[in-house]
């Protein structure tokens, strides 16, 4: 059960439509966490002393920067299973038995637990928040140690009246699997990725976790292996390469082969006994306070949102607000939901309202200037108007809560899109990285606000690292595209210094591109600039992609793809028709992107937004399975204000 929750959660599907709370709800909060439920006081202090010294042990076994969080961590703690039973995820249409489970979030997360439950729910819990800190904290780390480190956490234990705690006792399913099945060489085991058959294949998953579990304990408790995994931890986190910092730390692999196996036939596990100063022991915990059943459901509500049962949170959340017509958290989570199924317009009008009934809640702040940038950015209302009230949410959102990352991330595509002020846009997007480095998206948009300040080093810098290392396929091919576009702004801009410098014969030199330019009379003394093409400011001037012979390119809206098994089918609208494009694969059409907004990749279906491109086919050249006598050669994004010639 415990290593298949990751993958039940993300098949959700529909159970018996929840009751709105009828039992007293109460809320508190400790240093890291905010709590509320029907549960008695008592147990909930009991689970917010037993997760902050969780959070304690985390950083004195790694550092104390794997225990911050950039987001905050709601924990909704239900009476008994059957207070919980509504709210549980879902597989194949049935609940799951599960009692908790840990969500993350982008902008919040959410833990769900049963007060009366048992240690193996606990389990699954710690497995997945340490999961969650050590991302927050170092960002993607190599499969190993990540679940590892997860499987080590994951029997933390409380002792001695909360005094102290035990880390590392083993579980019995790892130690059957260990004694029961060869192991694989280090080598193998430290190279295999998230789409490796072994990471995705459910017997050989399990001999993963394992042997990562194994590894990773005799790393934290071989005397002559003490402060490696710490130092392997801080080579990752200063962004060296995984497969060199491991030879770097931990030497041979061969020689450490061996002395795993010999550590595993041993069969002498110990568990490390962390003691808990004064304040740990007593972590200081505020006094409870009444929660009222609109707010009570606007917890609920997010709940089901956010384990995808879309249909019964919007049924859960609609009867709560008959009930409770001003309950600013359950307008909120029903916005929210709206707006992640694109109804914008039902979600701006009810992010609208929540935002006036409570202006000192950030997270609502921050969700309702989230909404309105959405609105500006696909092009349906007044652009200037919608990016000033998004910018007016998210900055009274920032000083109510100013590290979150979510806050800072919107906030700067704000500035981006709107082009008012691409310095400060930068300056958010290197706060939001800061707090978040898991975040690979965010480190694309640093690319992104590098290249809008004329920073094209930094920025090719940033995103090569990403096309040669990032987790994930769609982050290392969005930041291929990323590297063509930021090399096309470099080639225009380096063109405009230097007919500028030509007319103007000055001598200063672009910091960035190292390219002679003009000094501007406007500027500071001592500052350079350049001008850049006449279109709203941030925008990249298009180095369009040259038509080849047998080529053709039209003008209009990338509305929609269409994935089938053997093909995929792009449309293109224009106001004569639409124009239907064929390729086999993604990788087989040249993505461009001259917006400072660039998708980081193009999904199936409907596309939102729908951006202006100029795309190139072949024609009378089919495709197999694409029904369209046309093949995709190239979609070109174009920016806002600018019509080629």
């Amino acid at each position: 059960m415990k290593h298949i929750l990751a993958s039940v959660l993300a098949l959700v599907s529909v159970v018996c439509a929840p009751r709105p709370a009828l039992a007293k709800w109460i809320g508190l909060s400790s240093e890291h966490f905010q709590f509320v439920g029907d549960a008695s006081e008592r147990d909930m202090r009991r689970i917010a002393q037993q997760l902050e010294q969780f959070r304690e042990v985390v950083g004195q076994v790694i550092s104390a920067q794997s225990t911050r969080s950039p987001v905050p961590t709601f924990v909704v703690v239900f009476q008994n299973d059957r207070s919980l039973a509504p709210f549980r995820p879902v597989f194949q249409g049935k609940a799951v038995e599960v009692g908790g489970y840990f969500l993350a979030g982008e902008d919040a997360n959410y833990i769900a637990l049963n007060a009366q439950q048992n240690s193996d729910a606990y389990g699954v819990i710690f497995h997945e928040y340490a999961h969650y800190l050590m991302a927050s904290a170092v960002g993607p780390v190599p499969i190993w140690l990540g679940e590892g480190l997860a499987e080590l956490y994951q029997t933390f234990e409380v002792t001695n009246g909360g005094r102290t705690a035990l880390i590392g006792r083993p579980d019995a399913d790892n130690l059957a699997l260990l004694q029961g099945l060869p192991l694989m060489p280090v080598t193998q085991l430290i190279g295999v990725q998230h789409d490796s058959p072994m990471y995705n294949e459910g017997n050989r998953r399990g001999l993963l976790y394992a042997q990562s579990w194994a590894l990773v304990h005799y790393l934290t408790f071989a005397p002559d292996r003490a402060g490696q995994l710490v130092k392997y931890v801080n080579a990752l986190r200063a962004g060296q390469p995984a497969e060199q910092a491991f030879g770097a730390t931990f030497g041979d692999a061969t020689t450490l082969d061996r002395q795993l196996r010999e550590y595993v036939r041993a069969y002498q596990f110990r568990a490390l006994r962390v003691e808990f100063d004064d304040k740990i022991a007593a972590a200081p915990i505020g006094a409870a306070q009444a929660v009222d059943d609109g707010e009570s459901s606007g917890y609920l509500g997010e709940l089901l949102a956010r384990l995808n049962r879309g249909s019964d949170a919007r049924t859960y959340l609609t009867g709560a607000l008959q009930k409770t017509p001003d309950a600013a958290r359950a307008w909120a989570a029903l916005g929210a939901l709206e707006l992640r199924s694109g109804n914008e317009d039902a979600s701006l009008q009810m992010l609208e309202k929540a935002a006036a009934l409570a202006p000192r809640d950030a997270g609502i702040q921050s969700a309702y200037g989230r909404a309105l940038t959405r609105r500006a950015d696909s092009g349906t209302g007044n652009g200037d108007v919608l990016y000033a009230q998004a910018r007016t949410a998210l900055a009274r959102a920032l000083e109510l809560d100013p590290g979150n990352p979510s806050t800072l991330i919107t906030l700067a595509e704000v500035e981006m899109a709107s082009g008012s002020n691409p310095g400060a846009a930068l300056d958010l997007v290197k706060k939001a990285v800061a707090a978040a480095p898991a975040r690979e998206e965010y480190r694309l948009m640093l690319g992104q606000a590098l290249a809008m300040n004329a920073d094209f080093r930094g920025a090719t810098g940033t995103l090569s690292l990403l096309m040669a290392r990032g987790s994930r396929p769609e982050i290392r091919d969005a930041a291929r595209l990323a590297l063509a576009r930021v090399a096309n702004a470099e080639v225009a801009t380096r063109q405009l210094l230097e007919a500028e410098r030509a007319r103007a014969g000055g001598n200063a030199v672009g910091p960035a591109t190292g390219v002679t330019a003009p000094t501007s009379p406007a500027s500071p003394a001592g500052r350079t600039s350049a001008r850049l093409p006449d279109l709203p400011q941030g925008h990249f001037m298009p180095d369009l992609r040259r038509v080849q012979p047998g080529e053709q390119r039209v003008l209009g809206v990338f509305s929609s793809v269409e994935c089938r098994a053997e093909a995929v089918v792009l449309q293109i609208d224009m106001p004569a028709g639409a124009v239907r494009l064929g390729a086999r694969a993604f990788a087989d059409v040249e993505f461009v992107s001259y917006r400072p907004d660039s998708p980081t990749g193009i999904p199936c279906g409907v596309q939102q937004p729908a951006y202006r491109v100029l795309a190139t086919y072949r024609p009378d050249t089919p495709v197999a399975g694409a029904d369209s006598p046309h093949r995709a050669v190239a979609i070109e994004l174009l920016p806002d204000g600018y019509t080629p010639r």
